[in-house]
């Protein structure tokens, strides 16, 4: 056994070389993810170089949002074109992640420069600004709403700009000043 415990790394080694805890380890041989290349009589797990390789890649394909079981699907079918269409799959979910993330930031940058634009004071006489063409896209209140129907309608709002992926600011306008809602 000493010259065969050589070649492996026992799970506390593989643990610590690949970034992971040995309750990581263990999970994934619970499941079926990753099972150790043999087990001794004792019971402890012994794991081959090229299950280093094959943790990186759980480990990527984590970190970019797979699951365990579609992990577990790709390892069970491994393959190279597998491999490529699951990364660019996960490539351009990461970038509507980024895209989804860059359009939050602009509203809070938006939100924090209105909000200091009014703290500003209102002024006495109108102001006239230059800016971008821009387009709106409202949603009608009806006079008699409350307050319940009043947040489904926004709500409807802006569940439809992030599902066609328009930009939208944070306050609310609203054409009639007696809502006291506005």
């Amino acid at each position: 056994m000493p010259e065969m415990s050589k070649q492996y790394f026992t799970t506390s080694e593989l643990a610590s070389m690949c970034g992971v805890t040995k309750h990581t380890l263990f999970h994934y041989d619970e499941i079926g993810l990753l099972k150790p290349e043999f087990i001794n009589a004792k019971g402890y797990r012994y794991y081959s170089f090229r299950q280093c390789y094959l943790l990186d890649i759980i480990n990527v394909l984590k970190k970019a949002g797979s699951s365990l079981q579609e992990i577990k699907d790709f390892i069970q079918n491994q393959n190279t074109p597998l491999l490529i269409k699951l990364l660019k799959q996960k490539q351009r979910d990461l970038e509507a992640e980024q895209l989804r993330i860059k359009r939050m930031q602009d509203i809070l940058r938006s939100a924090i420069q209105m909000t200091e634009t009014t703290m500003e004071g209102l002024r006495d006489v109108p102001l006239i600004e230059e800016c971008e063409e821009e387009y709106f896209i409202a949603t009608p209140l009806e006079h008699g709403d409350d307050d319940k129907e009043f947040a489904r309608k926004l709500s409807e709002h802006r569940d439809y700009c992030e599902k066609h992926v328009i930009d939208h600011e944070f306050p609310i306008q609203c054409q009639q000043v007696s809502d006291t809602r506005c």
